[in-house]
């Protein structure tokens, strides 16, 4: 938060309650939304992409998708002068490089040569 806001949540509690109401409850449903997309994530993995079906491969195409969004996201909200980076500034870029490694490195399984 104070990579964003520039504020500690105790000073933006003391300045206004609500936002920082507000900002609890957008963790805490951002935490939800993550927590489901990566439950269908690894739904999708365990069944069509275990089993080589090319549709798995496209949908999981969402998720260096996701991780490049949210980096550009926060990248355009951050207040640098803080001295404090928001953890997706940093985990982002980790997870991006793990899922575009897992889709190339079996991509000749889901897309063989011709011939």
């Amino acid at each position: 938060m104070q990579g964003i806001t520039g504020l500690t949540p105790e000073e933006l509690g003391a300045i206004s309650p609500e936002a920082l109401k507000l900002a609890n409850y957008q963790t805490r449903a951002s935490g939800a939304i993550f927590l489901i997309f990566g439950l269908l994530a690894a739904a999708v993995v365990w069944t069509g992409f275990r089993r080589g079906d090319r549709w798995a491969w496209y949908a999981l195409l969402t998720l260096p998708l996701l991780n490049v969004l949210i980096f550009v996201i926060v990248y355009m909200s951050v207040d640098f002068s803080a001295g404090v980076l928001p953890p997706p500034l940093l985990s982002a870029p980790v997870f991006l490089a793990i899922t575009v490694v897992g889709l190339l490195l079996p991509i000749r399984r889901f897309f063989p040569k011709a011939g």
